[in-house]
C-alpha cells in the first residue's frame, strides 16, 4: 500500500505544470492575503522558469493589477502581461 501511494504522489508531482515558487505565490496571496511573499515567489519563479507565462500572468492580474492589491501598479500590471503574451 506504501508503494502505491509513494507513485501516486511521484505522478501527481511529476506532472505538475507549474513551479514550486508559483504555486507557493499563489498560496501566499489567495490563503494568507501576503502580496509581498506572493510578489516575491513569482519573481522568483519568473527568474527560474522565463518561458512560463504562469507567473507573470498572476503577477499582472492579481498582485500588481487587482483593485483590492496592496502593491497595485497598473505600470508593472501592463509590463507583466505583456510578458505573460511574449
Amino acid at each position: 500500500m506504501k508503494k502505491i501511494i509513494l507513485l501516486a504522489s511521484i505522478l501527481l508531482f511529476s506532472c505538475s505544470t507549474s513551479s514550486v515558487e508559483y504555486r507557493t505565490a499563489t498560496t501566499a496571496l489567495r490563503n494568507d492575503g501576503d502580496y509581498e511573499k506572493a510578489e516575491k515567489s513569482a519573481l522568483e519563479a519568473l527568474k527560474l522558469y522565463p518561458e512560463d507565462a504562469l507567473p507573470a500572468y498572476f503577477l499582472a492580474m492579481e498582485v500588481y493589477g487587482a483593485e483590492n492589491s496592496r502593491l497595485k501598479n497598473y505600470k508593472k500590471s501592463a509590463f507583466y502581461f505583456q510578458e505573460a503574451k511574449a
